[in-house]
Protein backbone atom coordinates (compact mmCIF):
# COMPACT_ATOMS: atom_id res chain seq x y z
CA UNK A 1 0.00 0.00 0.00
CA UNK A 2 1.44 3.68 -0.35
CA UNK A 3 1.49 5.86 2.02
CA UNK A 4 2.23 9.39 2.54
CA UNK A 5 3.49 10.96 5.36
CA UNK A 6 2.53 14.78 6.09
CA UNK A 7 5.56 17.65 5.46
CA UNK A 8 5.92 20.10 8.02
CA UNK A 9 8.98 22.00 6.93
CA UNK A 10 8.79 25.40 5.21
CA UNK A 11 10.48 23.98 1.75
CA UNK A 12 8.23 24.35 -1.06
CA UNK A 13 6.86 21.53 -3.02
CA UNK A 14 8.33 21.62 -6.88
CA UNK A 15 6.43 19.91 -9.87
CA UNK A 16 9.65 18.00 -10.54
CA UNK A 17 7.84 15.16 -12.85
CA UNK A 18 7.11 17.63 -15.52
CA UNK A 19 10.93 18.79 -15.95
CA UNK A 20 11.18 15.70 -18.18
CA UNK A 21 9.93 12.66 -19.39
CA UNK A 22 12.55 9.96 -18.54
CA UNK A 23 12.19 8.14 -22.17
CA UNK A 24 15.19 7.01 -23.84
CA UNK A 25 16.25 9.86 -26.92
CA UNK A 26 15.46 12.76 -24.74
CA UNK A 27 18.66 14.65 -25.11
CA UNK A 28 17.94 18.07 -23.63
CA UNK A 29 18.98 21.05 -25.83
CA UNK A 30 18.70 24.68 -25.41
CA UNK A 31 15.65 25.80 -28.22
CA UNK A 32 18.82 27.42 -29.98
CA UNK A 33 20.43 23.96 -30.87
CA UNK A 34 24.08 22.96 -30.21
CA UNK A 35 25.32 25.37 -33.35
CA UNK A 36 24.74 27.95 -31.20
CA UNK A 37 28.16 30.13 -30.53
CA UNK A 38 28.36 30.83 -27.12
CA UNK A 39 25.81 32.68 -24.16
CA UNK A 40 23.58 35.47 -24.68
CA UNK A 41 25.00 38.91 -23.62
CA UNK A 42 22.89 38.45 -20.50
CA UNK A 43 23.63 34.93 -19.78
CA UNK A 44 24.92 34.53 -16.15
CA UNK A 45 28.78 33.04 -16.26
CA UNK A 46 29.27 29.25 -15.81
CA UNK A 47 30.95 29.63 -12.40
CA UNK A 48 27.76 31.48 -11.54
CA UNK A 49 25.63 28.06 -12.85
CA UNK A 50 28.11 26.49 -10.68
CA UNK A 51 27.73 27.70 -8.03
CA UNK A 52 23.63 27.37 -7.97
CA UNK A 53 23.75 23.41 -7.60
CA UNK A 54 23.58 22.09 -4.38
CA UNK A 55 26.81 20.54 -3.54
CA UNK A 56 27.09 16.45 -1.53
CA UNK A 57 28.69 18.33 1.37
CA UNK A 58 26.12 20.97 1.80
CA UNK A 59 23.40 17.91 2.17
CA UNK A 60 24.92 15.82 4.44
CA UNK A 61 23.55 14.44 7.39
CA UNK A 62 26.45 15.42 10.29
CA UNK A 63 25.13 12.85 12.89
CA UNK A 64 28.07 12.33 15.06
CA UNK A 65 29.50 8.56 14.88
CA UNK A 66 31.73 6.39 16.83
CA UNK A 67 32.12 2.47 16.26
CA UNK A 68 29.28 0.90 17.97
CA UNK A 69 29.65 -2.92 18.61
CA UNK A 70 26.67 -4.51 17.79
CA UNK A 71 22.55 -3.92 18.33
CA UNK A 72 21.99 -4.63 21.88
CA UNK A 73 19.22 -2.66 24.27
CA UNK A 74 20.60 -3.12 27.37
CA UNK A 75 21.51 0.41 30.10
CA UNK A 76 24.87 1.40 29.21
CA UNK A 77 25.10 -0.53 25.98
CA UNK A 78 25.17 0.57 22.68
CA UNK A 79 21.65 2.81 21.77
CA UNK A 80 19.45 0.37 19.42
CA UNK A 81 17.82 3.79 18.13
CA UNK A 82 21.69 5.50 17.76
CA UNK A 83 22.38 2.73 15.45
CA UNK A 84 18.96 3.10 13.54
CA UNK A 85 19.88 6.82 13.00
CA UNK A 86 23.34 6.60 11.89
CA UNK A 87 22.44 3.82 9.48
CA UNK A 88 19.41 5.98 8.50
CA UNK A 89 20.97 8.66 7.79
CA UNK A 90 23.92 6.87 6.39
CA UNK A 91 22.22 5.31 3.57
CA UNK A 92 20.13 8.92 3.00
CA UNK A 93 23.64 10.34 2.50
CA UNK A 94 24.63 7.90 0.07
CA UNK A 95 21.03 8.61 -1.93
CA UNK A 96 20.94 11.78 -1.96
CA UNK A 97 25.29 12.58 -2.64
CA UNK A 98 26.11 9.83 -5.11
CA UNK A 99 24.56 11.75 -8.20
CA UNK A 100 25.48 14.80 -6.59
CA UNK A 101 29.04 13.98 -6.45
CA UNK A 102 28.89 12.80 -9.80
CA UNK A 103 27.92 16.14 -10.96
CA UNK A 104 30.43 17.97 -8.84
CA UNK A 105 33.23 16.00 -10.54
CA UNK A 106 31.46 16.68 -13.87
CA UNK A 107 31.13 20.67 -13.46
CA UNK A 108 34.55 21.33 -12.36
CA UNK A 109 35.97 20.81 -16.16
CA UNK A 110 34.81 23.85 -18.30
CA UNK A 111 31.28 23.04 -19.86
CA UNK A 112 30.39 24.05 -23.39
CA UNK A 113 27.83 26.53 -24.14
CA UNK A 114 24.91 24.60 -26.19
CA UNK A 115 22.12 27.08 -26.50
CA UNK A 116 22.23 31.04 -25.62
CA UNK A 117 21.50 30.12 -21.99
CA UNK A 118 22.55 26.70 -21.55
CA UNK A 119 25.78 24.83 -21.06
CA UNK A 120 26.42 21.16 -21.22
CA UNK A 121 29.13 19.27 -19.24
CA UNK A 122 30.77 16.07 -20.65
CA UNK A 123 30.77 13.64 -21.80
CA UNK A 124 32.41 12.11 -17.94
CA UNK A 125 33.98 8.86 -18.47
CA UNK A 126 36.07 7.58 -15.25
CA UNK A 127 38.23 4.77 -16.41
CA UNK A 128 37.79 2.09 -19.02
CA UNK A 129 35.55 -0.08 -17.37
CA UNK A 130 32.63 2.08 -17.45
CA UNK A 131 29.25 1.32 -19.35
CA UNK A 132 28.30 4.66 -19.99
CA UNK A 133 29.36 7.53 -20.65
CA UNK A 134 27.45 11.17 -18.81
CA UNK A 135 26.36 14.47 -19.90
CA UNK A 136 25.11 17.20 -16.79
CA UNK A 137 22.83 19.75 -18.73
CA UNK A 138 21.39 23.16 -17.05
CA UNK A 139 19.41 26.17 -18.39
CA UNK A 140 19.39 29.56 -16.92
CA UNK A 141 15.41 30.92 -17.45
CA UNK A 142 14.22 33.90 -17.51
CA UNK A 143 13.19 34.08 -13.80
CA UNK A 144 16.53 33.74 -12.05
CA UNK A 145 16.07 30.15 -11.97
CA UNK A 146 17.63 26.77 -13.12
CA UNK A 147 16.57 23.59 -14.59
CA UNK A 148 19.29 21.02 -14.97
CA UNK A 149 19.79 16.98 -16.11
CA UNK A 150 21.83 14.22 -15.66
CA UNK A 151 22.26 12.35 -19.14
CA UNK A 152 23.57 8.59 -19.64
CA UNK A 153 23.74 7.01 -22.43
CA UNK A 154 25.81 3.15 -23.84
CA UNK A 155 29.63 3.38 -23.76
CA UNK A 156 29.12 2.60 -27.59
CA UNK A 157 25.51 3.56 -28.15
CA UNK A 158 24.50 6.44 -29.40
CA UNK A 159 23.27 9.63 -27.72
CA UNK A 160 20.56 10.76 -29.19
CA UNK A 161 18.62 7.10 -29.62
CA UNK A 162 20.28 4.75 -26.54
CA UNK A 163 20.39 7.64 -23.89
CA UNK A 164 17.81 8.46 -20.79
CA UNK A 165 17.77 11.29 -18.66
CA UNK A 166 18.69 9.90 -15.09
CA UNK A 167 17.73 12.92 -12.80
CA UNK A 168 16.36 15.92 -13.13
CA UNK A 169 16.39 19.21 -11.18
CA UNK A 170 14.92 22.78 -10.02
CA UNK A 171 16.47 25.60 -8.66
CA UNK A 172 14.47 28.35 -7.34
CA UNK A 173 15.50 32.16 -8.23
CA UNK A 174 18.83 34.10 -6.57
CA UNK A 175 20.59 30.45 -6.01
CA UNK A 176 24.11 31.56 -5.10
CA UNK A 177 27.29 29.82 -3.48
CA UNK A 178 25.88 30.32 0.01
CA UNK A 179 21.74 30.58 -0.09
CA UNK A 180 19.95 27.81 -2.84
CA UNK A 181 16.61 26.08 -2.86
CA UNK A 182 15.44 23.61 -4.63
CA UNK A 183 14.35 20.12 -5.56
CA UNK A 184 15.61 17.55 -7.84
CA UNK A 185 14.13 14.15 -8.88
CA UNK A 186 16.70 10.66 -9.22
CA UNK A 187 15.37 7.13 -11.27
CA UNK A 188 17.73 4.93 -9.55
CA UNK A 189 16.17 2.21 -11.50
CA UNK A 190 17.51 3.82 -14.79
CA UNK A 191 20.52 4.22 -13.37
CA UNK A 192 21.15 0.45 -12.65
CA UNK A 193 19.68 -0.52 -15.90
CA UNK A 194 22.89 1.71 -17.46
CA UNK A 195 25.02 0.15 -15.48
CA UNK A 196 24.34 -2.87 -13.44
CA UNK A 197 27.49 -2.55 -10.88
CA UNK A 198 25.29 -0.16 -9.53
CA UNK A 199 22.77 -1.49 -6.34
CA UNK A 200 20.44 0.59 -5.75
CA UNK A 201 16.81 1.01 -7.32
CA UNK A 202 13.67 2.89 -7.13
CA UNK A 203 12.83 6.65 -6.71
CA UNK A 204 14.31 9.49 -5.14
CA UNK A 205 12.56 12.88 -4.37
CA UNK A 206 14.19 15.60 -2.68
CA UNK A 207 13.51 18.90 -1.89
CA UNK A 208 16.36 21.68 -0.11
CA UNK A 209 17.08 24.51 1.60
CA UNK A 210 20.02 25.70 1.86
CA UNK A 211 21.28 28.71 3.92
CA UNK A 212 24.62 29.81 5.81
CA UNK A 213 25.02 27.11 8.97
CA UNK A 214 21.72 25.69 8.13
CA UNK A 215 20.44 23.32 5.95
CA UNK A 216 16.87 21.46 5.49
CA UNK A 217 16.13 18.75 3.43
CA UNK A 218 13.27 16.53 2.47
CA UNK A 219 13.16 12.94 0.58
CA UNK A 220 10.79 10.73 -0.35
CA UNK A 221 11.13 7.25 -1.86
CA UNK A 222 9.61 4.86 -3.67
CA UNK A 223 10.01 1.35 -4.36
CA UNK A 224 13.44 1.93 -3.33
CA UNK A 225 16.37 -0.72 -2.62
CA UNK A 226 19.19 -0.25 -1.08
CA UNK A 227 20.90 -3.14 -1.58
CA UNK A 228 19.79 -6.42 -3.69
CA UNK A 229 17.70 -8.92 -2.55
CA UNK A 230 15.94 -6.52 -0.04
CA UNK A 231 11.99 -5.64 -0.27
CA UNK A 232 11.00 -2.06 -1.84
CA UNK A 233 9.98 0.74 0.49
CA UNK A 234 8.45 3.80 0.52
CA UNK A 235 9.56 5.85 3.28
CA UNK A 236 9.42 9.79 3.08
CA UNK A 237 12.74 11.36 5.08
CA UNK A 238 13.42 15.02 6.73
CA UNK A 239 15.91 16.22 8.65
CA UNK A 240 18.05 19.51 9.39
CA UNK A 241 21.46 20.35 10.55
CA UNK A 242 23.18 23.39 11.78
CA UNK A 243 26.74 24.29 11.77
CA UNK A 244 28.61 22.48 14.97
CA UNK A 245 26.90 19.38 14.31
CA UNK A 246 23.90 19.38 15.89
CA UNK A 247 20.66 18.02 13.95
CA UNK A 248 17.31 16.50 13.54
CA UNK A 249 15.70 14.05 11.69
CA UNK A 250 12.21 12.65 10.77
CA UNK A 251 12.10 9.30 9.19
CA UNK A 252 8.64 7.49 8.43
CA UNK A 253 8.38 4.18 6.29
CA UNK A 254 6.62 1.27 6.08
CA UNK A 255 7.80 -2.61 6.71
CA UNK A 256 7.32 -5.54 8.70
CA UNK A 257 8.82 -5.28 11.62
CA UNK A 258 8.39 -8.37 13.44
CA UNK A 259 8.07 -10.63 10.33
CA UNK A 260 5.00 -12.26 10.58
CA UNK A 261 3.61 -11.18 6.33
CA UNK A 262 1.36 -7.78 7.71
CA UNK A 263 2.98 -4.34 7.55
CA UNK A 264 3.48 -1.74 10.62
CA UNK A 265 3.62 1.82 10.10
CA UNK A 266 6.52 3.40 11.95
CA UNK A 267 7.96 6.93 12.48
CA UNK A 268 10.95 8.13 13.95
CA UNK A 269 11.90 11.40 15.23
CA UNK A 270 15.71 11.85 16.58
CA UNK A 271 17.52 15.08 18.02
CA UNK A 272 21.75 15.18 18.46
CA UNK A 273 23.42 17.38 19.94
CA UNK A 274 26.75 18.64 18.54
CA UNK A 275 28.95 15.84 21.19
CA UNK A 276 26.76 13.01 19.68
CA UNK A 277 24.06 12.26 22.60
CA UNK A 278 20.62 12.22 21.51
CA UNK A 279 17.79 11.40 21.81
CA UNK A 280 14.63 9.27 19.31
CA UNK A 281 10.94 9.17 19.68
CA UNK A 282 8.46 6.95 17.43
CA UNK A 283 5.44 5.87 16.75
CA UNK A 284 4.56 2.62 15.36
CA UNK A 285 0.81 1.64 14.24
CA UNK A 286 -1.16 -0.81 11.91
CA UNK A 287 -0.06 -4.29 11.29
CA UNK A 288 -0.27 -5.93 14.46
CA UNK A 289 -1.28 -3.36 16.39
CA UNK A 290 -4.44 -2.56 14.33
CA UNK A 291 -5.46 1.24 14.59
CA UNK A 292 -4.04 0.90 18.17
CA UNK A 293 -0.23 3.39 18.27
CA UNK A 294 2.42 2.36 20.22
CA UNK A 295 5.25 4.90 21.26
CA UNK A 296 8.43 4.48 22.47
CA UNK A 297 11.26 6.56 23.68
CA UNK A 298 15.06 5.78 23.45
CA UNK A 299 17.93 8.29 24.93
CA UNK A 300 22.19 8.27 24.49
CA UNK A 301 25.09 9.66 25.87
CA UNK A 302 27.86 11.17 23.56
CA UNK A 303 29.84 7.98 23.60
CA UNK A 304 26.15 6.37 22.11
CA UNK A 305 25.48 4.32 25.23
CA UNK A 306 21.40 3.90 26.15
CA UNK A 307 20.84 5.97 29.11
CA UNK A 308 17.04 5.45 29.13
CA UNK A 309 14.47 3.22 27.32
CA UNK A 310 10.52 3.49 27.50
CA UNK A 311 7.54 2.19 25.76
CA UNK A 312 3.96 2.34 26.55
CA UNK A 313 2.44 -0.50 24.91
CA UNK A 314 4.61 -3.39 27.59
CA UNK A 315 6.86 -4.28 25.13
CA UNK A 316 10.12 -3.64 27.20
CA UNK A 317 10.40 -2.37 30.75
CA UNK A 318 11.61 0.88 31.51
CA UNK A 319 15.25 1.26 32.15
CA UNK A 320 17.07 4.12 33.02
CA UNK A 321 16.12 7.99 33.83
CA UNK A 322 14.81 10.17 31.50
CA UNK A 323 16.03 12.86 33.62
CA UNK A 324 19.10 11.69 31.75
CA UNK A 325 18.35 12.18 28.50
CA UNK A 326 20.00 14.96 26.19
CA UNK A 327 16.60 16.55 25.44
CA UNK A 328 13.27 16.64 27.37
CA UNK A 329 10.49 16.34 26.65
CA UNK A 330 10.31 13.64 24.13
CA UNK A 331 8.27 14.72 20.91
CA UNK A 332 6.69 11.46 19.35
CA UNK A 333 6.09 12.10 15.61
CA UNK A 334 1.82 12.07 14.53
CA UNK A 335 1.00 9.70 12.12
CA UNK A 336 -2.89 10.86 12.17
CA UNK A 337 -2.42 12.52 8.29
CA UNK A 338 -0.91 9.66 6.99
CA UNK A 339 -2.77 8.86 4.01
CA UNK A 340 -3.32 5.18 2.76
Amino acid sequence: MARTFPVHTPIAMLTLTALVALQPGCFPRDDGGIEDDGPATDAPSQAAFVAALPDADRMQVNLPTGLPASYTGDLGDTSDYYLFTHDVTDDINHFVGEVLDTIGDIVSYDGDWIGPYTVAWGPLEYHALDPVLTYFVMTWNEDDSYTWYLYEFPRHGDPEVDGVVEAAGEIAPGANASESSGGFYIDYTLRQQMDPTREVSGQVYVEYLLEPGVGAVEAWFDDIVAYPGDDPTDAYYAYATVVGGAGAMLFGFVADLNGNGTDEVMAVHSRWQADGAGRADSTVTEGDLGETQAHVSECWDDLFLTVYHADDAGWEPVIGDEADCAFNPGEHPDLSAVEL
